[in-house]
C-alpha cells in the first residue's frame, strides 16, 4: 500500500480500514509519511518492519528508488496506491519492477486547477495508466468523472464504494428537541466550503428560527481560523460550537439532529456515510460524492450549492415533521447496511487483488 498522506482525512482512514479487514491470506506492507495520527496506527497494525517512510504529498526521486528497493527486497506481488501523489510513485515503481498495480482515485479534484494544470494532470494520468492493472473509483460519480476526462481506459476501472463501520444501535429521537444540533465534520479547506454554513445560519436568522438550532463543527484545518473569525463578526456567532479534532465521533453522531455537508465536491465522503450509519438524516450539496451517498427525499436532502436558502428550508421541514425525520433516519441506516460497509469494501477489494494475480 502506498499513500502520500497519513494525517486526518478520509483517504488514510479508508486505507487503515481496508488493511484491518483484509484476510490473513494477504501480507501487507505500507509506504506512508510520518503524519499523525495514521502513521502510528499503520505501524501498530502491520509492524514497523513492514513500513517505509516517504514524504508528505511530495515526489522525490530518491524515495522512488527506496520504494523500488523495498518492493524487490520484500518480493511484493501487487502495489496498491491511494490518492494522486501515491499514484505517481506506484505506477513508476510498477513500470521499473514489472509489478502489477492498482490505483484508487480518492476524489478527482481539479476544480482549483488552472487550465494548464488540468491539462498536465490529465496527460500525466493517461501516461501512468499504461502501468496500471486496474483503477478503483470509490463512487459511481467518480467513475463518470474519470471516464469523461479519459484518465484511463474504462475497461480497467472498477467501482468499489467506500465503506464505514455499521453501529449496532442507531440515533434515536432523544435528540429531537431544541436546540436541534446540526453537525459537520470537516477539514476547513476550499473543497469543504464551510463558509456556506454561515449563509445557511443567516437564512435561519432571517426567519427568526436560529435560536432553535446549534451548529457543531468537528475537525481542523488551514481555514479554521478564518471561519472562526467570520462567525465571530456575525450575528450568528452564539449558535456555533467548535470541537476540534476528535478521535471518536460516536457521541457527536448520536446527538445530531441532521448532518450538513456543504462540499464543492467529494469522492464518497466517509463522514456522510458515518452519519447515515447512525441514522442521522443528511442535508448535502448536490455534487459528486454527496449524491452517490444521499438519496434525495429518501435518506436526506440534496440542495444546490448556490442556494443556502434551500438548505434552510430542509432543516426547518425536518424540525417541523418528526415522522419524516424518523423515516429518513431509518432509510439512511438501511442504505449504509446494504451498500457501504467496511466489510463489503474489503471483500470486493480482496477479490480484485486475487483476480489480478491470477492472470
Amino acid at each position: 500500500m502506498i499513500t502520500a498522506r497519513a494525517d486526518y482525512g478520509g483517504g488514510p482512514e479508508h486505507l487503515l480500514n481496508l488493511v484491518i479487514h483484509l484476510s490473513k491470506n494477504i501480507e501487507v506492507y505500507i509506504a506512508a509519511p510520518t503524519d499523525e495520527p495514521y502513521f502510528k496506527k499503520f505501524c501498530d497494525f502491520v509492524g514497523e518492519e513492514r513500513i517505509l517512510q516517504i514524504p508528505h504529498r511530495e515526489f522525490k526521486l530518491s524515495y522512488l528508488k527506496k520504494i523500488i528497493f523495498f518492493i524487490r527486497k520484500n518480493k511484493i506481488k501487487l502495489i496498491h496506491s491511494h490518492g494522486k501523489g501515491a499514484g505517481i510513485y506506484s505506477r513508476l515503481a510498477a513500470a521499473v519492477t514489472r509489478t502489477k498495480c492498482i490505483h484508487t482515485f480518492h476524489g478527482i479534484h481539479i476544480a482549483e486547477y488552472s487550465g494548464v494544470s488540468t491539462f498536465l494532470y490529465i496527460k500525466i494520468e493517461q501516461l501512468l495508466s499504461l502501468f496500471t492493472s486496474k483503477a478503483i473509483t470509490v463512487s459511481k460519480g467518480e467513475y463518470e468523472t474519470c471516464v469523461s476526462l479519459s484518465l484511463i481506459n474504462k475497461k480497467k476501472i472498477v467501482v468499489i464504494e467506500n465503506g464505514v463501520f455499521y453501529p449496532d444501535e442507531s440515533n434515536n429521537d432523544h435528540n429531537y428537541q431544541s436546540p436541534f444540533r446540526i453537525l459537520t465534520v470537516t477539514r476547513f479547506d476550499y473543497s469543504k466550503n464551510s463558509e456556506l454554513i454561515i449563509e445557511i445560519a443567516n437564512e435561519l436568522l432571517k426567519r427568526k428560527l436560529l435560536n432553535d438550532f446549534e451548529f457543531h463543527f468537528v475537525g481542523s484545518g488551514q481555514g479554521e481560523s478564518q471561519i472562526k473569525e467570520s462567525i465571530k463578526n456575525s450575528l450568528v456567532n452564539d449558535r456555533f460550537i467548535f470541537h476540534g479534532f476528535q478521535k471518536d465521533l460516536t457521541k457527536y453522531y448520536q446527538n445530531a439532529f441532521v448532518y450538513l455537508s456543504t462540499s464543492r465536491w467529494e469522492g464518497l465522503p466517509l463522514s456522510v456515510l458515518e452519519a447515515m450509519s447512525f441514522g442521522v438524516p443528511v442535508i448535502a450539496t448536490n455534487v459528486r460524492g454527496n449524491k452517490d451517498a444521499v438519496l434525495d427525499k429518501l435518506t436526506g436532502y440534496l440542495f444546490d450549492l448556490e442556494k443556502p436558502e434551500s438548505a434552510a428550508d430542509k432543516i426547518i421541514e425536518l424540525r417541523n415533521n418528526k415522522q419524516l425525520w424518523i423515516s429518513l433516519s431509518l432509510a439512511s441506516r438501511e442504505r449504509v447496511r446494504n451498500n457501504f460497509t467496511i466489510e463489503r469494501m474489503a471483500e470486493l477489494t480482496e477479490k480484485l487483488y486475487f483476480s489480478i494475480n491470477a492472470k
